[in-house]
């Protein structure tokens, strides 16, 4: 854990020490039509640092880019939170792409993983060759994150020079 101020830390590793810090106070709330899910700080860091060894288990080198294609939800932040412990680096994708262009960025980008949901990872898995992880997929699917835990416990460090996210536009922003 750290109580460093920000402008001394060089990584982001510090803030993904220091999450169990605040325990059960909540880190996420997930709102939806039938009321509010909350994932405590203690849930987010466990949960992070098992997806994290899955990663390094399932290949996910550090530096490599993992996609991320799905609708905003919890599970979204955690695959990101994810990604970026072991220094590898996100690549949220825009659903509003055309094929050719998602097509491009999949290519360009080298990605060979990528977190999606049950109704967006056929499209990526038609564009490019790539091995998916379901951030919705129940917890019996093999495909799914629950099934990303077999990995080393000493994870990556990233340096203070690596990428955390990179970001295809459309040259509008």
């Amino acid at each position: 854990m750290t109580n460093a101020p920000l402008d001394q830390m060089e990584t982001l590793i510090p803030l993904f020490d220091a999450l169990p810090r605040h325990g059960d106070s909540p880190a996420v709330l997930a709102l939806y039509e039938t009321g509010i899910k909350e994932y405590s700080y203690t849930e987010l860091a466990d949960d992070v640092k098992r997806l994290a060894r899955g990663l390094v288990g399932a290949g996910v080198a550090q530096g490599e880019a993992v996609v991320v294609y799905s609708d905003p939800s919890p599970e979204y932040i955690l695959a990101c939170l994810g990604i970026i412990r072991i220094g590898a680096v996100v690549l949220p994708v825009d659903a509003q792409m055309d094929d050719a262009t998602l097509q491009y960025v999949l290519t360009d980008s080298g990605a060979r993983f990528a977190m999606s949901t049950i109704d967006k990872v056929e499209r990526l898995c038609a564009l490019a060759d790539l091995t998916p992880f379901l951030l919705d997929a129940e917890n019996d699917d093999p495909h799914g994150l629950r099934h990303l835990s077999d990995g080393p416990e000493e994870l990556p460090c990233p340096g203070p020079d690596d990428p955390a996210m990179l970001f295809y536009t459309s040259g509008t922003t």
